[in-house]
């Protein structure tokens, strides 16, 4: 048998193993050419039947439909009993799994099973020195037989999953030396291809389902990955804010350089809450990479989520990486009847805010307009002292604001002297302002500022134009009040005094024309300014 043969015969023997591993409903089995020779029947036991030649086989029920299969074929394949027999290994692996107490169907359809995946496209000499597999794989704990459990679709390894991770095994310089963020990791197939193959700085397989983010740190060790440090589960929900208000930092302030998903898109009604985290991601890490995998099961769903990723200016960029047909795949297998879309997403406008303030320059008793262009969205507006280690806290100007790109600020709490920026974001960009040197400037309620001319103020002694400075002004201010509450209690004073005085000459008269002789009193005007008729005695 020459090279060519050898080689061809080793590739066959492979792929219905790699099939078998992945508990695939219909295998690809060697010719019977193939079958009926000792060797090959040897290399099928010892690679997937014999004992420990698995750490995590298949379930029992699936082994024994494979192994009568198999059998069946053997003997089919053979025309000279002389020349050509039946492994005695193999009847004996089928005598044994016979004899087994094995679960029903619908007992094995509930439970978890083994299923091993191989990125046949990976350059495993890439990895580095340190790694050493006869060939990659991926072990993963799944449910094969449910589409759906527990209101989750994240019990199996889906298709789009398998052909992204092809994709980026073919890419291998997109996940090398980055901080990897997996979105609806399920299964947590790509984290782990990533974490364990692709040299990674960190990789985070994120679900929005609590029992998922669970179950992934059994997969992690199905892997060897328990103790790596390398990936990681976090709980992220689509739609929901990423900083929660007691954080100042999201993922502890690392920054993600990739985000990978794949079917995704599968209900429509989930899309805005996906864009939406993925339009906060951006908004936090304007030089992100996005790429998402999607099977078009439904071609009215793809277009929704075409259509809302461009309401929120994100650019759906397909790339053109072919599904392979079904007999040229050598793991993992997937369908190719029904088609798998990569895209990359981008910014839509590769404008970036930037402010346009003609007069960085702020006086005293005077606001700033700010003004900036190339805005998508609302705008926050933050005020930020600088120190030796850095900016400070932000103090808030504006949030969300939407006004016309422009903004007239005035000071509303007091600045200590420095130095100062300001700066200004909207959902994708940045800018910040040149450094401003603030000596004294006092806090003032928006309603008492009254602008006013003071170019030329300032002698050296704090007076403006009208030679009054401020310390005399307040001053004079003071004195005023003081005068005035003196001048209105020696006012009250008289007052009092004159009305006891008429009172006293009042009851002075009334004794020298004797008791209960009265006068006739005309017209008098009362403190409403209504006239009342004086009574006459009797």
């Amino acid at each position: 048998m020459d090279l060519e043969q050898a080689g061809l015969k080793k590739q066959t023997i492979d792929r219905f193993c790699r099939q078998y591993l992945q508990l695939e409903r219909d295998l690809d089995y060697p010719s019977s050419i193939l079958l009926r020779e000792a060797d090959v029947q040897d290399t099928l036991y010892n690679q997937i039947f014999a004992d420990g030649a698995l750490d995590y086989s298949p379930p029992p029920r699936y082994q024994l439909r494979v192994l009568k299969e198999l059998m069946s074929k053997i003997e089919a394949s053979i025309e000279d009993w002389d020349s050509h027999g039946i492994s005695d290994d193999l009847m004996s692996s089928l005598s044994n799994l016979l004899a087994l107490s094995l679960p029903s169907e619908m007992t094995a359809a509930q439970q978890k099973s083994y299923v091993t995946y191989t990125p046949s496209l990976l350059d495993i000499s890439s990895i580095g020195s340190h790694h050493s597999f006869p060939s990659p794989q991926i072990t993963l704990l799944e449910s094969r037989n449910l589409i759906s459990a527990s209101g989750t679709t994240g019990l199996r390894t889906w298709e789009a999953a398998l052909h992204l991770g092809q994709f980026l095994t073919t890419n291998p310089s997109i996940i090398r030396d980055k901080t990897v963020l997996e979105l609806g990791a399920g299964t947590g197939y790509l984290s782990i291809l990533c974490a364990k193959f692709m040299a990674p700085t960190m990789v985070i397989a994120s679900d929005g389902s609590d029992d998922v983010v669970a179950n992934l740190p059994e997969n992690f060790f199905l892997n060897g990955l328990q103790e790596s440090g390398v990936v990681r589960a976090m709980d992220v929900k689509w739609g929901h804010a990423l900083v929660g208000t007691e954080d100042e930092h999201w993922n502890g302030g690392i920054p993600i350089d990739v985000v990978l998903a794949a079917d995704v898109t599968y209900d429509k009604s989930i899309i805005p809450a996906l864009i939406g985290t993925l339009e906060e991601l951006v908004g936090m890490f304007p030089q992100i990479a996005i790429y998402i995998a999607a099977t078009e099961r439904n071609r009215e769903t793809f277009n929704v989520f075409l259509d809302v990723c461009k309401e929120r200016h994100l650019n759906v960029e397909e790339i053109n990486y072919e599904l392979p047909r079904r007999e040229d795949q050598h793991g993992p297998f997937y369908s190719d009847q029904v088609p798998i879309r990569i895209c990359r997403i981008l910014k839509s406008c590769c404008a970036v805010v930037k402010f346009t303030t003609d007069r960085w320059e702020i006086q005293e008793g005077k606001g700033l307009v700010l003004t900036w262009t190339d805005a998508i969205g609302v705008v926050d507006i933050d005020l930020a002292k600088v120190t030796a280690e850095g900016l400070l806290r932000p103090n808030g100007i504006a949030k969300d604001y939407s006004g016309n790109s422009t903004f007239a600020w005035t000071p509303t709490v007091d600045l200590t002297p420095g130095d100062y920026v300001f700066r200004i974001r909207d959902q994708w960009s940045a800018d910040e302002s040149p450094r401003l040197a603030f000596s004294t400037l006092s806090a003032r309620s928006p309603q008492n500022n009254v602008s006013q001319d003071t170019s030329n103020a300032s002698n050296g002694n704090g007076s403006g134009d009208d030679g009054i400075g401020p310390s005399t002004a307040a001053g004079i201010g003071v004195g005023s009040t003081l005068g005035g509450i003196v001048l209105l209690a020696l006012v009250a004073f008289l007052v009092y005094r004159g009305r006891q005085s008429k009172t006293r000459l009042g009851d002075q008269e009334d004794g020298e024309h004797g008791a209960g002789k009265q006068k006739q009193k005309g017209p008098q005007l009362d403190i409403y300014g209504s006239q009342t008729q004086g009574l006459v005695g009797s």
